[in-house]
């Protein structure tokens, strides 16, 4: 298994679309190892991007470039100058944007979210949609895995490698095994279908690729250090806390 540092971005209380915050961040120059946040949240490069890798692909960032994470999603970052700048803004788990996008105004939306505005959340409309890089091999890979989540052996015989090539090369590039970012977008599938207001546990295991219940319960549990029904309980209090608002 390979280790992930987890990173907090969240508040105490859960984020709602009336409680958006923000938090400014100037990256240090230098490789940041895949790391995980478990709140979802998207940043908003505001001066000079970096190179990321992750769960969504890998990914030149510039200047201008909003980059959306699920939460309990995992990248690593390569910030090769001390000029980079990025506003983090968290959303709620149930939130929905591309992996990487541009926004019509971004000074509105960063001038709104460092207020501390509910309005913030209505800049962050796409109007631009990028694409992850296709460098080698490995994004392909990640592609299949988080589009089709099919089987890694058939994958590799199409190229003519082995099993245990693909594991190594994929993990050199990703920091993972293809086996892990399989079972992890799977994962995370899960969370966003409790968020949805999904109530049927058994039929998210079933449509996420899961043996069977307890199966993606423990997967759940590895992910996050909660299993899918806390999360559905948390799901339901704070629909309960808004609409009491």
């Amino acid at each position: 298994m390979t280790a992930t540092t987890r990173i907090q971005v969240r508040s105490k209380q859960p984020v709602s679309l009336r409680r958006v915050s923000q938090l400014r961040q100037q990256p240090k120059k230098g490789h940041w190892p895949r790391h995980r946040h478990d709140a979802a949240y998207v940043a908003v490069i505001t001066d000079v991007g970096y190179f990321e890798s992750g769960d969504t692909g890998r990914w030149h960032l510039e200047a201008g470039d909003i980059v959306f994470h699920t939460a309990f999603e995992a990248h690593a970052n390569l910030v090769s100058t001390s000029r980079s700048r990025v506003l983090n803004i968290p959303l709620p788990m149930d939130a929905d944007y591309p992996a990487v996008f541009r926004v019509a105004d971004p000074d509105a939306l960063v001038s709104a979210a460092v207020a501390r505005s509910p309005d913030a959340i209505h800049y962050l409309r796409p109007s631009e949609v990028r694409e992850p890089l296709m460098l080698d091999w490995p994004d392909e890979l990640a592609r299949y895995l988080r589009e089709q989540g099919g089987s890694i052996q058939s994958w590799a015989d199409t190229i003519g490698l082995s099993c245990p090539a693909v594991s190594r090369g994929f993990r050199s590039t990703y920091g993972t095994t293809p086996a892990r970012y399989r079972l992890e977008e799977r994962t995370r599938k899960v969370l966003r279908g409790i968020a949805a207001g999904s109530t049927s546990l058994a039929e998210l295991a079933l449509a996420n690729g899961f043996a069977d219940q307890s199966h993606m319960t423990r997967a759940v549990r590895a992910l996050t250090g909660k299993t899918p029904g806390q999360f559905r309980k948390i799901k339901f209090v704070q629909e309960a806390r808004d609409t009491s608002v």
